[in-house]
């Protein structure tokens, strides 16, 4: 007999054959053992004219991280501390070389990024201003409010957040939605975060490699002089593809509550913070160092009691930054041993021109955007364009900024981001609705990207900025 006062017990049968359970409990244990016997035959067996066993072992550990990043056949952070174990037992680095590239400044400044969003979520500041600038902005098109909303507020927090914070606002809008609107969050959060260095991790991870492999720096400020072009390029484009594909009735009213109540002290102390710490970074970004700055900012919105100890683990994606490190140390592994640089002096053939191969690997990299993160392509492909740079001789913050670029402009599959996935699941989308508008947009980017790569920026880069 059951106890008194404890309701029964409910049992869920898995009724699929035993041997479809089977496989799918050891199909990526098997895949991963797999990928691991191969790279030991690499190990024993392979031999590379003009590269050393380390950077041969240091090649087959970054394809073997490549495909499990892609795959997915383990988390992403935990593959970063598998090409570090591999990098340490082949003996391609040492430990004192590998772990030092772990704990670089890009992954506290992603930290402290992610921080000042999570402040910014936890205030309701992030919210007060999404639901202000949507409600007022008279005379202007819904669709045109909330698109701009999402590619503003990406300059400041992860684009993940913002779509986050937008979808549901959208969703729960007293005048319904519409297939644009979802689209126009999507699409302005994606283009608003390559902006600035605050709109994903990728920009800090591309900072990271190529400080470490050239010893060249990019600051808050000429990141965001660089990507300008760029986005306006995309942004400006990409509202009229949303209207030609998605009409919008000019006669629909937006009611919406405002934000209730003036603003509470903790907002006022995060705006103020948020200010003062954008401030820090273009002012004090090259001297002190982005993450300085911005642990300084995390500091302070401890003190301030804007947040606390578990709000660490509850409001910031640590497999984000673990599996940075993990890149970082994986990317900064061919430079060291030789592999980068001997990857691209057998690519000359291939790249003819500095124009040619920067457009090559920005088009791989937004066609792979479009099924992983945007941080796992930068971490699959900048270390060998890197090293086609070198040969070829091409300036690396152009190659740089190409590819980190390219890998933000996800416009089509619900694959690379949560805010793409936020949009597909609330059930209004389908990729057909996607596919043609997606195109055109990929085909603006590429554009915008030729562009930038002709004119502006080595108009920008020789200035010295």
């Amino acid at each position: 007999m059951e106890e008194r006062g404890h309701p029964p017990q409910q049992y869920i049968i898995d009724q699929r054959r035993m041997h479809v359970i089977v496989l799918q409990k050891l199909y990526r244990p098997a895949v991963f053992m797999l990928m691991l016997g191969l790279l030991f035959l690499w190990h024993r067996t392979v031999r590379m004219a003009g590269l050393p066993r380390s950077g041969r072992d240091a090649l087959g550990i970054f394809l073997v991280c490549a495909v499990l990043w892609i795959a997915r056949i383990v988390p992403p952070a935990i593959t970063g501390f598998t090409g570090i174990a591999l990098l340490i037992v082949s003996r391609a680095l040492t430990p004192g070389e590998v772990y030092p590239m772990f704990f670089s400044e890009p992954v506290f400044f992603i930290l402290s990024a992610f921080a000042l969003a999570a402040g910014m979520r936890k205030t309701g500041l992030a919210k007060r201003i999404a639901v202000r600038f949507i409600s007022s902005g008279k005379g202007l098109p819904i669709r045109m409010r909330l698109y701009t909303m999402s590619a503003f507020l990406s300059m400041m927090m992860p684009e993940h957040a913002v779509a986050a914070m937008l979808i549901p606002v959208v969703l729960e809008t007293g005048s319904g939605f519409t297939k644009g609107d979802l689209i126009g969050v999507m699409w302005g959060a994606q283009i608003g975060g390559i902006a600035t260095l605050l709109g994903g991790a990728r920009g800090p991870l591309t900072i990271a490699i190529l400080k470490a492999t050239k010893g060249i720096d990019i600051s808050f400020l000429q990141w965001s002089i660089y990507a300008l072009p760029v986005f306006l390029l995309i942004f400006v484009p990409g509202y009229f593809v949303l209207t030609m594909f998605f009409r919008e009735e000019s006669s629909r009213s937006l009611h919406m509550d405002r934000y209730p109540g003036v603003m509470r002290f903790e907002e006022i102390a995060m705006l103020i913070i948020m200010a003062l710490t954008i401030i820090g970074w273009v002012k004090y970004g090259s001297s002190i160092g982005l993450a300085g700055v911005g642990l300084i900012a995390m500091t302070v919105l401890f003190l301030f009691g804007i947040l606390k100890t578990e709000d660490l683990t509850r409001r910031i994606d640590w497999s984000v930054i673990l599996m940075y490190g993990g890149a970082i140390a994986v990317g900064l592994a061919l430079k060291k041993t030789g592999a980068a640089v001997w990857i691209g002096s057998r690519s000359t053939g291939i790249f003819s021109s500095g124009t040619l191969a920067i457009m090559l690997l920005s088009l791989t990299a937004v066609v792979m955007t479009e099924f992983v993160s945007h941080s796992t392509v930068v971490a699959a492909l900048l270390p060998v364009a890197l090293g086609v740079a070198d040969t070829i001789g091409l300036e690396p913050r152009i190659m740089c900024m190409g590819l980190a670029l390219a890998s933000g402009m996800a416009f089509i599959f619900p694959f690379a981001t949560p805010g793409n996935l936020l949009a597909y699941s609330s059930g209004a989308l389908r990729l057909k609705d996607l596919a043609l508008p997606g195109f055109i947009m990929i085909c603006v980017s590429m554009f915008a990207l030729f562009l930038a790569v002709k004119v502006f920026w080595p108009l920008l880069l020789y200035k010295n900025i």
